[in-house]
């Protein structure tokens, strides 16, 4: 109730401020007017005197520079401008007086009038620690993820909602807000990406055959998008066929861009995969055909030691 009184009565000072030059009414001329219409009378009346010979030229300049010395202390050399009209004194007064309660209005609709204070110094004292954070990003994406259920079309909102989902790990949600966000816009092969990074990190690191599905019509969209060109290989590994996955990405990194941030996690999954390929060789016997579901092969079911870091559409932004 106090806060509400001062802002009243700083409403109404400002208010009174702005006003009071509006309502006042002039009792005349102010003084240097007055001396400045004198001081113009004495340069006509010097003139007049000076064409009819009553001053010499020397006096009459004298003269003329003392007046236009006086002209100049008056700080003015045009008369004080009129007062507006009377339709310009009342708009001002309205904008003065419905400006603070329009102010007011949008507070109160807007605003959160309610909120307890959090001065500076106990904000400096609050620990900030990595659960801190993450809670804090918690409440801010639940509240992005209430805000959505109310507008089903807007996309940079579910893209957002998805790539923070992410990177709170919480796999199954983001997959279903990148679904979302690739019905709304079927022609982009990075969403279409996201849902099927989402469904490999939710499935502990397996690229599983909806994955692999959603990865397939990623590149029936875009055959260049680096993540479904990644996960791909990373399937033909976990499928039994290392070479098709050495192959797939080496072609992705000699295309990729030479300052891509992924690169370099790329090659080492390249090296790794190289060295794995180069063992196998050496313990399969010349004459024995390759078997496929050897030991040292990889398997369908056995998932990476961690999910790799696939080329990335962009770095999870905070909501």
């Amino acid at each position: 109730m106090n806060l509400w009184i001062v802002i009243a009565a700083m409403t109404v000072v400002a208010a009174a401020i702005l006003l009071l030059p509006l309502v006042r009414r002039r009792t005349g001329a102010p003084r240097s007017a007055f001396d400045l219409a004198v001081y113009r009378d004495q340069l006509a009346e010097l003139a007049r005197d000076e064409a009819r010979g009553l001053l010499a030229g020397d006096e009459a300049a004298a003269a003329r520079l003392e007046i236009e010395r006086r002209i100049l202390a008056t700080g003015s050399s045009e008369p004080p401008a009129r007062p507006g009209s009377r339709r310009a004194r009342i708009t001002l007064m309205l904008v003065a007086v419905l400006g603070p309660l329009a102010a007011i209005a949008l507070y109160l609709d807007q605003g959160a009038p309610r909120m307890p204070g959090h001065p500076f110094a106990e904000r400096a004292k609050t620990p900030s620690t990595p659960e801190a954070n993450e809670a804090k990003i918690a409440a801010m994406v639940a509240k992005l993820a209430e805000r959505l259920n109310n507008a089903p079309g807007d996309l940079d909102g579910w893209t957002l909602l998805g790539r923070s989902y992410m990177a709170l790990a919480r796999y199954d949600e983001a997959a279903a807000a990148f679904t979302h966000a690739a019905s709304l816009n079927p022609t982009d092969a990075s969403l279409q990406a996201g849902q099927g990074e989402a469904l490999v990190f939710a499935a502990k690191g397996i690229v599983t055959p909806a994955a692999r599905d959603v990865f397939e019509a990623a590149l029936a969209i875009d055959p260049k998008e680096p993540r479904s060109r990644f996960y791909s290989g990373l399937a033909s590994i976990q499928a039994g066929e290392p070479k098709a996955a050495l192959a797939a990405w080496e072609a992705l990194a000699a295309e990729g861009p030479a300052d891509a941030p992924w690169l370099p996690e790329l090659n080492r999954q390249i090296a790794k995969l190289k060295e794995s390929l180069a063992g196998e060789s050496k313990e399969t016997p010349e004459k024995s055909p390759p078997n496929k579901s050897s030991d040292s092969a990889p398997r369908r079911d056995a998932p990476p030691e961690a999910p790799p870091e696939a080329p990335p559409e962009a770095p999870p932004e905070a909501p």
